[in-house]
C-alpha cells in the first residue's frame, strides 16, 4: 500500500488514486466514525460523503500522512456535525482546512502520534482472516452479541466463539499492543 501510493498519485487525481484509498481507509474510517455516531449506516455515509467530497475537489497531498490527517480530521468533524445535528446543536466546523494540530504532525509530515491509524492497520489485519473469522469480527465491532452473530452468519454460537478464538490467536501475531487493545475494547 505504502509503496503503491507515491507522492506522484497522491497529487493526481484519477480512479486509480480514488480505488487505491478508498480501498485501504474505508473501513477503518467507518470504525473511527461509528465510535462517535454510535451507527454503522450513519458513519458509512459519512464516509462515502468525506470521499465524494475529496474526489470532487481533487484535492493534492503531498504525502500519506497529510492525506490520513485530512481523512480522520473530515470524518470526525462531520461525525460530531452529524451527533450535534441529531441533538439540535448548532456547531461549526471546517472540513476544508487541513489540520496539523490535532493529529501532531512533525514537520517533515511524519507522525509523532496518530491513534487513528491504529484503526485502519486494525482493520487491515481482520481483513486478513479467513472468511468466517473476518466474519465474525466484523459483526463483532459493530456491537453484536455472539448470539446475533450466530444466527447472521447461520452458525452456532459456539462456532462464533471457536472463530473468535482462532482469530485471535492468528491476530496476536500479527498486531501491535495498541491495536490489541482497541480490537478487544471495540469487541466487548
Amino acid at each position: 500500500m505504502q509503496e503503491e501510493l507515491t507522492i506522484d498519485i497522491l497529487r493526481q487525481w484519477n480512479e486509480k488514486t480514488a480505488d487505491l484509498l478508498y480501498n485501504a481507509y474505508y473501513r477503518a474510517l467507518v470504525v473511527f466514525s461509528k465510535q462517535i455516531v454510535k451507527d454503522v449506516e450513519t458513519a458509512e455515509d459519512i464516509v462515502q460523503d468525506v470521499f465524494s467530497a475529496m474526489w470532487e475537489k481533487k484535492i493534492p497531498f503531498e504525502n500519506l500522512s497529510q492525506f490520513r490527517v485530512y481523512m480522520y480530521n473530515a470524518v470526525r468533524n462531520r461525525s460530531l456535525k452529524q451527533v450535534a445535528k441529531n441533538k439540535h446543536i448548532e456547531v461549526s466546523i471546517d472540513n476544508s482546512d487541513i489540520s496539523s494540530e490535532e493529529f501532531h504532525l512533525l514537520p517533515s509530515g511524519e507522525e509523532d502520534f496518530y491513534s487513528e491509524e491504529i484503526y485502519r492497520r486494525m482493520i487491515l489485519a481482520i481483513e486478513s482472516l479467513p472468511d468466517r473469522q473476518r466474519s465474525v469480527f466484523l459483526l463483532a465491532i459493530e456491537g453484536k452479541k455472539n448470539s446475533e452473530i450466530a444466527e447472521t452468519l447461520h452458525i452456532s454460537e459456539d462456532t462464533v466463539k471457536t472463530h473468535r478464538k482462532r482469530g485471535m490467536a492468528t491476530l496476536r501475531e500479527k498486531m501491535s499492543d495498541d491495536m490489541l487493545l482497541l480490537l478487544t475494547i471495540l469487541m466487548a
